[in-house]
């Protein structure tokens, strides 16, 4: 490619910008896509109902999804299927296996009716049902439309160094959701009918490459002409595209050996820094000479980098008055008594809800985790309250932030942990067999998940749920933290009182560890 190496260097030069705010995006933007569904598949395993592992085989990415199918369909008449990951321990083995090798929508469905016809439980059924539903809805609504975000959050970087992490909910905050949502999931689908032609597929996926992009220049953009317009500006670049992406196969290898980190910590920013300058210089190129070139109308995206300027939304052609502005960041804010309240409610419901749902996908049950009976963790509460309270001096030093996180978040779950072990005699997670683990209750890669998890609650999500509670009256809101503090309270006592344990839930303690 004439102009690749070029565009590598501009992309390295992007990416150091801000990198530590770059690689937090990008780790939140993956997050979000965990769970989503690709036209493609690595590895699959298949088990019968009593989850007992009996075979496995890896599909070879060239094969066809027709192909696929066939073969699922086969294994379904043994009443055997299971869908599973190379790497089967921890959280952020979820996380690499979905960002490098989603599942298929058509397997998830198949996988579905499988388990009601063969195992012939209605409620497995139903549970598998709802939870392909949730992934469907997930798909379309934030999968799909955080790409527009995560294009238009790397857009403004590139030529305005003080761009904010916020920009990744841009789409949300302009009110076109349902208008992207359905571009962007059909193109999903038009490159899933043509990837069952091997060749059509492949060159779809480069003709649709530029669709997020300028989809983030302009969200007012029709179906007809952002499918038009992207397919202008890759004509005769679909080759020259096609061979920058070879010149990074080295960094996916290191990727690979890695198990994921160079790409958390390098190449994914590296990547989209490089995407956003192959749009840049084509547009630049093209945007003459290519019919409705008008339609790609936001100049202040591609002014001459500079380190002071900010993008001013009243340049974009959305007035301010019809965005949402509770999506607005203002991540120095204080936070008030109840705030932190309510905030220790949701960061330790979201952490239930990330669990169950884990656990759902990966042994196909439906099991209430941690110490308490009720909807939530508390620990993913008190480590999210103990970084926005304790690490606030650390808020415009992201790698401090994440370093101290790191630490913080370690602390508080080893000390958890020995209390959990110590006093109620019984193991609610077991990080023995993890790399870097200390005595199963901390373990490398969880620390990295929690420093970068911490980053994203402070620099986007608890922000804009205090944007939320501040729309609520005082009264309510006090209402409603004495009620959920009553129920935390009788929780806990009923907990201390009957232990709760089971399967997938808690973890023998071996005599020797006692």
């Amino acid at each position: 490619m004439k102009y690749g190496e070029e565009i590598k260097n501009t992309a390295k030069k992007s990416l150091k910008n801000h990198y530590f705010r770059n690689i937090i995006v990008v780790f939140i933007a993956s997050v979000l896509l965990v769970g989503g569904y690709d036209y493609g598949t690595r590895k699959v395993t298949f088990t019968i109902p009593d989850n007992k592992y009996i075979d496995s085989i890896t599909i070879d990415n060239n094969i066809t999804d027709v192909e696929i199918i066939q073969d699922s369909l086969h294994i379904l008449k043994e009443k055997q299927t299971k869908i599973n990951h190379k790497y089967t321990k921890g959280v952020l083995a979820n996380i690499v296996n979905e960002i490098t090798a989603s599942d298929s929508l058509i397997l998830g469905m198949v996988n579905a009716v499988n388990k009601y016809i063969f195992s012939g439980k209605l409620s497995s059924f139903i549970i598998m049902i709802g939870t392909t539903l949730i992934s469907f809805f997930f798909f379309v609504f934030l999968q799909n439309v955080i790409q527009v975000g995560k294009a238009r959050y790397f857009l403004e970087h590139r030529v305005y160094f003080k761009t904010k992490m916020e920009r990744l909910l841009f789409p949300y905050r302009v009110k076109r959701t349902l208008h992207l949502s359905w571009i962007l999931f059909l193109k999903y689908c038009k490159e899933f009918l043509w990837s069952l032609t091997i060749i059509g597929g492949f060159i779809k996926h480069y003709e649709y490459l530029l669709i997020p992009y300028i989809l983030a220049e302009n969200p007012n953009i029709n179906v007809k002409d952002v499918f038009r317009l992207s397919a202008d500006l890759m004509e005769g670049e679909k080759k020259n595209v096609f061979y920058l992406d070879l010149s990074l196969f080295g960094w996916i290898l290191l990727d690979y050996l890695s198990l994921g980190l160079v790409g958390i910590f390098f190449y994914k920013g590296y990547k989209e820094c490089i995407k956003a300058e192959i749009y840049a210089k084509l547009r630049k190129e093209k945007k003459e000479k290519i019919k409705n070139g008008h339609l790609l109308n936001d100049e202040y995206l591609f002014i001459e980098w500079t380190e002071n300027a900010r993008y001013l939304e009243k340049n974009f052609s959305i007035p301010l008055n019809k965005q949402r502005k509770w999506l607005k960041v203002d991540y120095f804010k204080e936070y008030s008594l109840s705030s932190y309240i309510l905030l220790f409610f949701a960061f330790s419901i979201f952490g239930w809800i990330w669990e169950v749902f884990l656990t759902l996908r990966v042994n196909g049950a439906f099991v209430n985790k941690g110490t308490l009976y009720g909807p939530w963790l508390p620990i993913y509460g008190i480590g999210g309250i103990c970084i926005l309270f304790f690490l606030k001096n650390l808020r415009s030093k992201p790698e401090r932030l994440f370093l101290a996180s790191f630490l913080l978040c370690g602390v508080i779950e080893y000390s958890a942990g020995w209390y959990l072990e110590t006093f109620l005699h019984t193991r609610y997670w077991d990080y023995h067999g993890y790399f870097l683990n200390l005595q199963g209750r901390i373990c490398l890669e969880f620390l990295i998940l929690f420093g970068i998890g911490g980053c994203a609650f402070t620099y986007i999500f608890a922000p804009i749920l205090d944007n939320l509670f501040q729309k609520v009256k005082a009264e309510l809101k006090y209402i409603l933290c004495f009620c959920l503090l009553g129920c935390f309270m009788c929780d806990q006592l009923v907990s201390h009182i009957y232990p709760r344990s089971g399967e997938n839930l808690t973890y023998e303690i071996e005599e020797k560890e006692k």
